[in-house]
């Protein structure tokens, strides 16, 4: 299993190391609800991807959950402030193999617009 994790969420060092890293943001999308497998017109926040730029942990890539995107665009240099984090299994369909996933939420305190310093 990853060092950075641990059975119950992120180990405090590792969330130290993530939230002291500055971030470049790759992607940012709605996160849309599911019910009974189908696809609802409900959000539930946002999904927002980035690559560790700096630090420990730079070149790795990391997602966060955030319930507001304002002003969040791909490109933006940022901090991630770290609230709540899961781990838990993935799977394919149909396959015994299985891989650790880590699930964050929290919130994004924007550095730079983009192309910014």
């Amino acid at each position: 299993m990853n060092k950075e994790i641990q059975m119950v969420g992120l180990l405090p060092e590792s969330k130290q190391k993530i939230e002291s890293g500055v971030v470049v943001l790759t992607a940012v999308r709605e996160k849309v609800v599911y019910e009974d497998g189908n696809r609802t017109d409900k959000t539930d926040g946002f999904s927002v991807r980035g690559i560790i730029i700096d630090g420990e942990l730079a070149g790795k890539e990391i997602s966060i959950k955030v319930d507001s995107a304002n002003n969040i665009n791909v490109g933006n240099k940022a901090k991630l402030k770290i609230e709540d984090s899961k781990v838990y299994a993935r799977s394919q369909r149909n396959t015994e193999f299985a891989t650790v996933e880590l699930s964050l939420t929290g919130s994004i305190a924007l550095l730079s617009e983009k192309g910014g310093n």
